[in-house]
Formats: C-alpha cells, sequence, structure tokens
C-alpha cells in the first residue's frame, strides 16, 4: 500500500450518459460499452475529482513516508501509517492487458475502487501522489507468474519497461484513523498486523482473463458498535468502505 492524498468522502460516479449515443462505426467491432452499459453489471469506479490535488494541504508527511520505504528504512505492512492519507493497493501488468484488468475495476468497483491509472511506461502517478515512484515507494511487492505468486521483492524497477501499467486501487487503512477517534480503533491497528481477508463466494463479473470471488476484509466489533462502524466507513467507497 501507499498514501497517495488526502481522502475527501464522495458519493461515486456512475457513467450513464453515453447509453443511447453508442453506434458501430463501419468496419469496426463492436465497443464493448453498449453491453456493459447496457446491462446490470454498471460501469462505475471509485476515481472522482475529490481526489484531485487540493491546494493548502500539507503533503510531507506521505512524501516523507514514500521516501523511507524508497530507501529501505520501511518494510512492514502499512496499516496505521500516515493517517489522513488515502492509501492504494497496487496491480502492474504488461500493456496488452491493461485494459481488459482496467474493464474489471469498472465492472467491480466496490473491490476494485480506481484511484489512477499510469501510461505505458510510467512509473508517476502526479494526481494523487506528485514525485512518487510506484515502482520503487512501496513496501513490497509480490510478482506473480502464471497466475501464482513466486517471488517478493522491495522495487520492482528492474520490471518496469514500456509497456508495463500500473493501477492504484483505493485501500481500507484509508479510514482506520476515522474510526480510531471515536474510539473504534481497528484491532489490526492496535496489534499493528495486517487485517484479516477471507476469500468469499460472491463472484465479481469477469473481463477477459480477470476473474474470481471477491476477497473482503474482516475487522472485528461488538454488536452494538456495528452500526456506528458502517455508518463510518460508508463514506468512502472509493476506499472499501
Amino acid at each position: 500500500s501507499s498514501s497517495p492524498d488526502k481522502m475527501v468522502p464522495h458519493p461515486g460516479v456512475t457513467v450513464s450518459g453515453l447509453r443511447g449515443s453508442m453506434r458501430q462505426l463501419s468496419g469496426l467491432a463492436e465497443s464493448p460499452l453498449k453491453r456493459i452499459l447496457g446491462s446490470s453489471e454498471g460501469f462505475r469506479t471509485g476515481h472522482h475529482q475529490s481526489f484531485a490535488m487540493k491546494p493548502g494541504v500539507d503533503r510531507s508527511a506521505p512524501r516523507k513516508f514514500r521516501e523511507s520505504v524508497r530507501k529501505g528504512e520501511f518494510k512492514g505492512q502499512t496499516s496505521g501509517s500516515v493517517p489522513g492519507f488515502v492509501q492504494a493497493n497496487f496491480v502492474a501488468l504488461p500493456r496488452e492487458h491493461a485494459y481488459e484488468f482496467l474493464t474489471f475495476c469498472l465492472k467491480n468497483p466496490a473491490p476494485c475502487p480506481l484511484l489512477a491509472v499510469t501510461e505505458p511506461g510510467s512509473t508517476a502517478v502526479e494526481a494523487v501522489a506528485a514525485g512518487a515512484d510506484i515502482s520503487r515507494d512501496i513496501p513490497r511487492y509480490v510478482i506473480h507468474r502464471d497466475g501464482k505468486p513466486r517471488e517478493q521483492l522491495y522495487d520492482v524497477a528492474e520490471y518496469w519497461n514500456k509497456d508495463m501499467v500500473g493501477f492504484l486501487l483505493g485501500c481500507s487503512f484509508s479510514w482506520e484513523d476515522k474510526l480510531a477517534s471515536v474510539q473504534l480503533t481497528p484491532k489490526n491497528a492496535q496489534l499493528g498486523v495486517n487485517v484479516s481477508m477471507y476469500n468469499t463466494n460472491i463472484p465479481n463479473h469477469q473481463s477477459g482473463p480477470f476473474k474470481g470471488n471477491m476477497v473482503v476484509s474482516m475487522r472485528p466489533y461488538k454488536p452494538e458498535d456495528i452500526e456506528r462502524v458502517a455508518k463510518i466507513t460508508e463514506a468512502f467507497p472509493g476506499a472499501h468502505g
């Protein structure tokens, strides 16, 4: 995870204005947007103008944190780090698969709320983390080959070529400090460990080779606290709220 920028609650975005205006151009394949916009799958994303850089915000804390990661001074999990700023999950893959993964995120906005997508070959995400290098500013990277995790590295600069595309997806670590501020600190934050995660039987909407069931995080609370926790976190749909 990383800490791109200040978290601002927002209602999310639904792209619906294109419906009815889609038309196939002669000689071109039919746009997949026609099927997506005309189905119950929806076409939504966690990315929103509220995540744009705002003037007057002191971003020195996340900048210093990323510098400590790049220097190898911080190598742990990031729950509780840089409170008040967005944290993000990171995915990178070759350009040939980027469109289908982008579509997967748009069709599954709850588990994959998009915060930023890089240009092919670029490691910059200026809209959410000015000066960041996503190939070196994350504490640990898991390299997958043939769909399976093969190794863990502290930077992936050697793998980053002109065809690599990076994605930042909102992370639930972003609002843990909001819970802590009202004496509802998550157990994982108290212990300084990663949050518990569970596979479910809820299928995601497939896009090309990208499919599978939704994975959810779990933070234990007393029954009488559930409503308060839900009320606080639902304000952040772009960060697994």
